[in-house]
């Protein structure tokens, strides 16, 4: 029999059966077991059976709720929800969105659904202010869409609802998050069938958003308390970064500055040229450092904002290699642009150059006097492909593995003594991801390397 403890019904599937077998008594007692009566019993035992049902989901529920609300990080957390829903939602797809920037934006930290591509990634952005979901979280109400091609034929500028549309999705069930009356988020439950979400399990919605809302407020608590850790740790390994690699070009630029103020009277034009040369580039060198760690700052702490507009790529790129080539003749390199292709890609103008001045400038660096650097640019289908080869010592296999990642600097070192933070590769990966592109390196030790991102179209 089951226990009648933490099951949600005004009546017990138990106390059902006791009334059945009460009845089933006094219906053979006086004889009235008629063919009337023999339908209503039958209904009673199967409204039972189903009550049954119901209450083992509702304890499964309750397991379910409890094993992913100890404690564990928050992207353990999704997984289970993924894999352990089925039970009780309909889904082919479930999305996380958070509520950032002081309630103004709704931000998918996470997406999974059983088809390889999704069209909403994480990272995807939209104001919330006007938006249907500001609607939700007034109501505290699931919405429940059973038709989402029709829904989009009478709200055709959703762009969320398109994408959704587009990868064949019917219907939707989106829960808001609300934990200790404060709004965290929306889960968003997606079924390829049409009228997948009866209203009818709308209770039931309710009552496993509220549960995931304190799940979900404590895990995301977690993993912020764990990022602020994490922050804090690169934090210190920066200024300790800063302090050890500004000590040299600051000191060059006192040494330079001290002497040319003491003999500047008897120094010919060409030694005050010199001086006057080692101050600029050696400040140069300090304010790269500085910019690295500003900037690494803003990507760290999601603070990274683009300014995304549409530019002719092959007068862009030819303006780079323009600048670029000043500093190579510094070490008597040649660069070498290949054709580039016509076309426009929507880019944040001032952040592609510091992708190709880093990438350009390290081949420079790294490559012996007199190579050549070549860049190329090609068209492909759905994105664009700019890759930058020098003829540099190239990578071994510990290098290409931490080449990215920014924690220590790697085994080559720069042919002219210029100064390497390892941070350059770091903050160019960030910003093609940003981009919604890709970054790689292709090398095999002592014969060069070529770095490479993408684009898309």
């Amino acid at each position: 029999m089951l226990p009648k403890q933490d099951v949600p019904f005004l009546v017990h599937p138990t106390d059902i059966g006791e009334k059945l077998l009460q009845a089933d008594g006094d219906a053979v007692n006086t004889g009235a077991a008629s063919s009337q009566l023999r339908p209503l019993m039958k209904s009673l035992r199967e409204l039972q059976s189903t009550l049954e049902n119901q209450n083992l989901k509702m304890l499964a529920l309750k397991s379910l709720m409890s094993d992913i609300n100890s404690g564990l990080p928050l992207e353990t957390v999704l997984e289970n929800i993924y894999s352990g829903f089925h039970d009780f939602i309909p889904y082919n797809r479930i999305g996380l969105s958070l509520i950032e920037s002081n309630g103004q934006t709704v931000r998918a930290i996470w997406v999974k659904s059983d088809q390889p591509v999704t069209k909403i990634p994480m990272g995807y952005t939209a104001l919330l202010e006007g938006s249907s979901l500001q609607t939700l979280l007034s109501t505290g109400q699931p919405r429940i869409i059973n038709n989402l091609p029709d829904y989009l034929a009478t709200k055709p500028t959703s762009l969320s609802t398109r994408l959704i549309v587009e990868e064949g999705f019917h219907s939707s069930l989106t829960c808001p998050l609300i934990a200790n009356g404060t709004p965290i988020g929306f889960i968003f439950f997606s079924s390829k069938e049409p009228y997948a979400y009866d209203k009818a399990h709308a209770g039931i919605f309710s009552m496993i958003a509220s549960q995931l809302s304190m799940i979900i407020e404590k895990a995301v608590i977690l993993k912020q308390n764990q990022n602020l850790q994490r922050l804090n740790e690169r934090k210190s390994y920066y200024l300790d970064m800063a302090a050890h690699d500004i000590r040299s070009p600051v000191a060059q630029i006192q040494m330079a500055a001290q002497t040319a103020q003491e003999f500047f009277d008897v120094m010919s034009e060409e030694e005050r040229a010199t001086f006057i040369t080692t101050i600029i580039k050696q400040s140069n060198a300090v304010l790269g450092l500085l910019d690295n760690i500003l900037d690494m700052g803003q990507i760290e702490t999601g603070q990274l904002r683009l300014h995304p507009e549409p530019i002719i790529l092959k007068d862009y790129m030819e303006e780079i290699v323009r600048d670029q080539t000043r500093l190579a003749a510094t070490k008597e390199m040649h660069l070498l642009l290949g054709d580039v292709p016509q076309g426009e890609v929507v880019v944040d103008r001032l952040r592609l150059r510091q992708i190709l001045d880093n990438l350009i400038s390290n081949a420079i660096k790294f490559s012996p006097r007199g190579s050549t650097i070549v860049i190329c640019v090609q068209r492909r289908d759905g994105d664009w492909r700019i890759s930058v080869q020098d003829q540099g010592p190239g990578l071994n296999a510990k290098d290409r593995e931490r080449v990215f990642q920014g924690y220590g600097k790697l085994s080559a070192r720069p042919t002219g003594g210029e100064k390497s933070t390892g941070l350059g590769l770091v903050i160019v990966r960030h910003l093609v991801e940003a981009h919604g592109g890709h970054v790689g390196v292709d090398s095999v030790f002592g014969r060069g390397a070529t770095f490479w991102f993408t684009l898309p179209t």
